[in-house]
């Protein structure tokens, strides 16, 4: 679960599900609550997934990854 904390903090939580008792999802630990991204970060996360995604969807051979690896995000946050 992803909150939103302070101005352009993102938080996540953990929360698990032990099949074996059958249980709802469960809250982690306190601690688990945790920073995991700032707002201005998310045009580089976003352009690193859009990236990641046509490499596996693409035939994976060198000019694939030569593509992957040579691409950079550019523009406005």
């Amino acid at each position: 679960m992803f909150t939103w904390r302070g101005n352009n903090e993102m938080w996540e939580s953990v929360f698990y599900k032990d099949v074996r008792d059958g249980a709802l999802f469960r809250a982690g630990p306190a601690d688990s609550h945790r920073g995991a991204i700032c707002v201005w970060e998310f045009g580089a996360v976003a352009h690193e997934h859009l990236a990641w995604t046509a490499y596996l969807r693409s035939a994976r051979d060198q000019a694939a990854k030569r593509a992957y690896a040579e691409s950079q995000f550019t523009g406005l946050i």
